[in-house]
């Protein structure tokens, strides 16, 4: 999805607020024509009507009402904005997969999905409704004064022009400072996050003051580019005030003195011309006044369509698949290749293998070696460059996701925890799951006994990424959450690294009890998993090798 479709019912609500405007401005051009005819009756010793004041006491009614449904309707469409990008930011992430996190740092995303956006509520609500109805002012007001006088209509439809040329010289200027404020903003939200998450790291080694001068440092740089930008935003309102908006006015106020001295005019026309002209002058003059906005708006729209632009998961050339034949599928790679970027060498190479239903296999080899990628490429977190993947004979590609994340679960080696209770993490994975099953898995993971004895058990709040807990607590919370989601397929990255001794047995001896009931694909390098396995890989320098009989356990250390 682009952000042309995504944001069409914004941009319908936007015309919408922009018609509105011109309904407005067509009420404007009647006031000014009744005001000169009434002029013209004073001086013609003639008492207005009751017509007259009831049509122009109606026309403030209406021009009110006018006003108050465009700035609801334009209110709307910024709203509707924001809502729509901010979905479609989120779906594109989702398709991306983890694998969006490595090209952009995660503050970065943050600061542009939430604070940028909010620049569209100026944009949308502002700059681009009043932008259509500056499009439409000079012809209609132009043509109400060539009703009255054709010359001085022209003059003021010849003057124009003036104020979109000078708006256009400024315009690239105004882009270069915006797209130099958005990098500032985004490299200060990128680090003020960094600093948050990785503040016990920065105080253990003492460098939260230098994180501190880095920060303040980003800060200083982003106001510069803010002063910038509201310079510039002063010196093109000083420019539109005194420069076209003077001009055009004083021409228009000459005009209509000359056309009025040469009988061309009445005063009464005199006076509706020059109070149309100050209406086209201030239209103008408004989109002078939002081009701050505008500028802003138009920056965030341009990096939003790169990100929804960026390429997804690899199409499949399958046909979808809308589930799977087998309770327990069948895991098939076929000469599967992945390098994390171009110019560096594959992690897996040509890599081929099929893991039976109920299998437990175990997957060994050195740091770095693609142990973690294979589980990724699994997952379709990552996307092989050559090769396929299948689950029961169908391209991963083609299952979908939802049908995907029911046949697998992980257990991550460092797993993500929300901030919420211990309950709320567990219904990650299962939002309607009973207390008596969230205790079933707790139990098994020898977590049950530590919750009972927390004053608000299982509705215990566990903090940002769940840093009130051990590191080996979370691990097997984490474990216990991949288990109630009870897919028929488990992947463990060295999901026991983190416990003790004892927990670490209690753990294998579970997992040895699910291989039958489930395919288990570890990640580990303790001996007594390896003997217990059904099979034994290794994978070093991108090739995999099964080391099942004879367990060269020093090679796999």
């Amino acid at each position: 999805m682009n952000a042309a479709s995504t944001l069409r019912v914004a941009r319908r609500w936007t015309v919408a607020a922009g018609g509105l405007g011109g309904l407005i401005l067509c009420g404007h051009i009647a006031q000014a024509f009744l005001i000169g005819l009434v002029v013209d009756d004073v001086l013609r010793h003639r008492t207005p009507s009751v017509t007259f004041f009831a049509a122009f006491i109606s026309l403030l009614v209406l021009r009110a009402a006018l006003g108050g449904l465009a700035r609801l309707t334009a209110h709307h469409a910024a709203a509707r904005a924001k809502m729509d990008l901010r979905d479609a930011l989120y779906r594109k992430t989702l398709a991306q997969g983890p694998a969006a996190l490595t090209k952009s740092r995660t503050g970065e995303i943050v600061n542009e999905s939430v604070e940028g956006l909010e620049a569209l509520d100026v944009y949308y609500g502002l700059y681009l409704p009043q932008f259509y109805v500056s499009l439409a002012a000079p012809v209609l007001l132009c043509g109400a004064m060539a009703w009255l006088d054709w010359k001085t209509g022209l003059l003021l439809l010849v003057s124009a022009p003036l104020a979109p040329l000078l708006l256009g010289l400024v315009q690239g200027r105004f882009r270069s400072i915006t797209q130099r404020y958005y990098a500032s903003a985004n490299r200060l939200s990128a680090q003020f996050l960094d600093s948050l998450q990785g503040l016990p790291t920065l105080k253990m080694f003492n460098r939260a003051k230098t994180h501190g001068e880095a920060i303040r440092t980003e800060s200083e740089a982003l106001r510069r580019e803010t002063m910038g930008l509201l310079a510039l935003n002063q010196i093109v309102i000083f420019i539109m005030d005194w420069g076209f908006a003077l001009g055009a006015i004083t021409a228009a106020f000459v005009v209509s003195a000359w056309r009025l001295e040469a009988g061309a005019l009445s005063l009464g026309g005199a006076v509706t011309v020059i109070l149309l002209s100050v209406e086209f002058v201030r239209q103008l003059n408004l989109i002078g006044a939002f081009i701050f906005a505008g500028a802003m708006g138009r920056r965030m729209l341009a990096r939003v369509k790169e990100r929804l632009d960026e390429p997804a998961a690899r199409a499949s050339t399958s046909r979808a698949v809308a589930t799977l034949p087998g309770a327990m599928p069948t895991i098939h790679f076929e000469n599967v290749t992945f390098a994390h970027a171009t110019d560096l060498p594959p992690v897996l190479e040509r890599v081929t293998f099929s893991i039976t239903p109920g299998e437990f296999v175990v997957l060994t080899g050195p740091s770095g070696a693609g142990k973690s990628t294979l589980l990724q490429l699994l997952l379709r977190f990552l996307q092989p460059q050559h090769g396929t993947i299948q689950l029961d004979h169908a391209e991963l590609n083609s299952i979908p996701r939802a049908v995907l994340c029911e046949k697998i679960a992980l257990v991550a080696q460092d797993p993500y925890l929300f901030h919420g209770s211990i309950a709320d993490n567990l219904r990650v994975a299962k939002p309607d799951a009973s207390l008596d099953e969230m205790v079933a898995v707790m139990k098994i993971v020898g977590l049950h006994d530590f919750i009972r004895q927390l004053p608000q058990g299982y509705q215990t709040p566990v903090g940002e990424r769940a840093l009130s807990l051990s590191g080996g607590q979370r691990q097997r919370l984490a474990l216990a959450r991949a288990l109630l989601q009870n897919t028929p397929i488990l992947l463990l990255d060295e999901a026991t690294a983190q416990v003790d001794r004892a927990t670490a047995l209690v753990l294998n001896e579970t997992l040895v009890r699910l291989a039958g009931e489930k395919t288990v694909l570890l990640i580990t390098h303790q001996p007594e998993m390896l003997r217990r396995a059904d099979r034994v890989w290794h994978l070093e320098e991108g090739q995999l090798t099964d080391i099942t009989h004879g367990h060269p356990l020093e090679k796999a250390a």
